[in-house]
């Protein structure tokens, strides 16, 4: 069951089974949603300002 945390700064952040994912959109001409596992320290850091959450995404961007 998903448990929405955090919407703000283009992105949502929700608690799915223990496990944090991050849902943001990542098209370039049209809307693509993109979901991205991240850890508990970055759900904290994304929700803290825009600048914050761009460098979750970045992080999320360089594992895949």
């Amino acid at each position: 069951m998903n448990s929405m945390i955090f919407s703000g700064f283009g992105i949502e952040i929700f608690k799915r089974d223990e496990r944090y994912f991050i849902r943001y959109d990542a098209g370039e001409l049209a809307v693509q949603f993109r979901e991205d596992e991240i850890n508990e320290d970055e759900a904290a850091n994304a929700q803290k300002s825009e600048e914050s959450a761009y460098d979750v995404l970045l992080a999320c961007q360089r594992r895949s």
